[in-house]
């Protein structure tokens, strides 16, 4: 290939070299082996167009290099005297008919010389992303003509070389993705369930060796669904992101930081100096990223996060039993422990074999229908009749007895059973109502009590003003009790349905009020009627100081909102006094009627209870 040193055009530099040169080497074509599905293609050219020369070639920073070449023994040429560098910056095809009539390629030693180039034709092949990668081109010894259809076929003919590299970059695409989502989750990036595993289990087997501990942190975000159904799953995505960019950064060194499933996350690692101080830093650490507010769709969020732990050996001797136990802690714990975090206890274990067993009997129970309602009377202190009725869930199980409604309640919200049961809350409620008409009049309002999830989820209020009206059931029949904790996000959907049904006459009440929500101002904001004085504060009456100031302020701040009130578990005569005698408007208690059957109300309802 030496050849006349003689003055030649030099191609241009493409503005955006360096975008085309990083897209070349990412597709992996430059000095791969000769491919049938290139060479089949400048074979058939060469026969068709009838050139002794046709190649398919690419444009290095410094050098043009033939992914196929047919008719020439040669695999690359310099940059500079390379024809197809000058064609990858023109338009359509580049034809140059006689190359010693160009001043471009008249001294250019491919032209002076070996191959003796006089005719060249060359179309672009660009990349799956658009960048000129270099040619499929045509050369002959000989000068030539080359018409607009010759033109026009060689141009399909690089289309057809495009899609075979497009084509080879999907496929290779397609195998990184599927290695990546074997072991990576594809939405943070962080080891997934697999990977975790596989980490985890390397960290015990060197633990064992050096007679050292290794911690497993799992962290459960709490109300990810709710954030989802109030401001779409993108944003529910971004939070997740942000997680895991903040417990990546938490991550002692060796360690993993992965996502096992929807809103869990786990560290794993083993301390520097094997001390448990050094674990609750950690868990502290990442507490403290966890509480900073979170950044999505120009708003900020502040999430909950409930962290578990279990250490090797002492909570586990495999990867699997650790991030159970670690789970278990969260699920089934009720102690506190340093820096947040809620370490799995032995004594537990039991625990957590009943409340196994009572979920999957609760499954069984809603599945059979073998829940029933009881009803407690509310009564009016202004003329001691019984102004509406609590519906309240109660389930004696064939196996394992009565069991008590804050027993299986909190195992059905943890189970995600707690739509579910309220859903058979409700239509058992309007049951109730229907036949209860059917016997004779009724008037008196049913309350039943509505959770965070169901209240929070977008067209609540909708279906259940439908199932009423599908009832014939009158919307002002119906009393909603929630607890101050379903207020904690203040959602559009909450907002929503909590305004629907205010509008439709639906009196909604907050039960327990006093032991949740930290802040007030959802009273002057949402559409509350009726706060529900939590049992706590009523036992204390009228006797104890802090219970009577606590009882009076509430009473006092209901009135200036133009809210009633409601006095719960009440159970002597001097507590039902003293509500009276500071404005209390409704009383509800054991002193009037346990909860009983639904006859029993019925016939209670007739009378005065003062």
């Amino acid at each position: 290939m030496a050849g006349s040193v003689a003055a030649y055009q030099r191609p241009d530099i493409p503005a955006d070299e360096a975008s085309r040169l990083e897209e070349l080497h990412e597709l992996k074509l430059l000095d791969t082996a000769s491919e049938l599905r290139f060479d089949r293609y400048t074979r058939l050219i060469a026969d068709l167009f009838d050139f002794p020369i046709v190649l398919v070639t690419l444009i290095d920073q410094d050098r043009q290099w033939f992914k196929s070449n047919c008719g020439l023994d040669i695999r690359e040429t310099s940059r500079d005297v390379s024809f197809c560098a000058h064609a990858i910056n023109a338009h359509g095809v580049m034809v140059v008919p006689d190359a010693r009539e160009d001043p471009r390629f008249a001294s250019n030693p491919l032209v002076t010389g070996e191959p003796h180039i006089r005719f060249y034709a060359g179309a672009v092949v660009h990349s799956p992303r658009g960048q000129p990668l270099g040619t499929l081109c045509v050369i002959d010894r000989e000068p030539r003509q080359f018409d607009d259809t010759q033109c026009s076929r060689l141009k399909q003919f690089a289309e057809l070389i495009e899609s075979e590299i497009a084509h080879q970059y999907d496929l290779e695409t397609l195998r990184s993705s599927m290695r990546l989502s074997a072991y990576c989750d594809p939405l943070t990036g962080l080891a997934n369930r697999r990977l975790l595993h596989d980490r985890l289990g390397q960290l015990i087997k060197l633990a064992r060796e050096q007679q050292c501990p290794v911690a497993v942190l799992l962290f459960n975000i709490s109300g990810l669904r709710l954030i989802n159904q109030s401001f779409g799953s993108d944003t529910g995505d971004a939070l997740l992101c942000q997680v895991g960019e903040r417990l990546q950064s938490c991550c002692p060194p060796g360690g993993t930081a992965a996502r096992l499933q929807a809103d869990e996350f786990v560290l794993c690692f083993s301390p520097p100096n094997g001390s448990m101080p050094e674990i609750d830093q950690v868990a502290e650490q990442a507490r403290q990223a966890l509480d900073k507010p979170f950044l999505s769709g120009e708003r900020e969020h502040y999430i909950q996060v409930h962290i578990g732990g279990s250490v090797f050996p002492e909570h586990g001797s495999s990867a699997a039993a650790l991030i159970e136990r670690a789970a278990a802690a969260i699920r089934f714990s009720d102690s506190g422990g340093a820096a947040g975090i809620r370490y799995f206890s032995k004594k537990e274990s039991l625990d957590i074999s009943e409340r196994l067993r009572i979920e999957s009997r609760l499954r069984s129970a809603l599945a059979q229908e073998q829940l029933y309602l009881a009803y407690q009377p509310v009564v009016d202190l202004n003329d001691g009749r019984v102004a509406a009725v609590e519906a309240l869930c109660r389930w004696q199980d064939p196996e394992l007895g009565e069991i008590p409604p804050d027993r299986f309640i909190p195992i059905a919200e943890q189970a995600g059973l707690i739509q579910t049961l309220g859903r058979w809350v409700q239509n058992e409620a309007c049951r109730q109502i229907t036949q209860w008409r059917e016997e004779g009049s009724w008037d008196v309002p049913v309350a039943i009590n509505v959770a965070a999830d169901e209240l929070q989820r977008a067209g609540f209020a909708t279906e259940m003003l439908a199932r009423l009206a599908d009832e014939n059931i009158s919307s002002r029949d119906l009393w909603l009790e929630v607890t101050e904790h379903s207020l904690v996000s203040d959602s559009p959907a909450l907002q929503d349905n909590l305004t629907r049904l205010h509008k439709a006459s639906v009196v909604i009440s907050i039960d327990d009020f006093g032991t949740g929500y930290s802040s007030l101002s959802y009273l002057g904001r949402l559409p509350i009627s009726c706060l529900k004085i939590d049992r706590d504060f009523i036992s204390g009456l009228p006797e104890k100081r802090n219970e009577l100031a606590l009882v009076q302020t509430i009473i006092s701040m209901a009135n200036a909102f133009g809210i009633d009130t409601v006095g719960e578990g009440i159970e002597t005569r001097a507590q039902l006094d003293w509500l009276i005698d500071n404005g209390c408007r409704y009383v509800q208690g054991f002193l009037f009627a346990e909860p009983m059957a639904p006859d029993q109300i019925r016939k209670l309802c007739r009378r005065t209870l003062l």
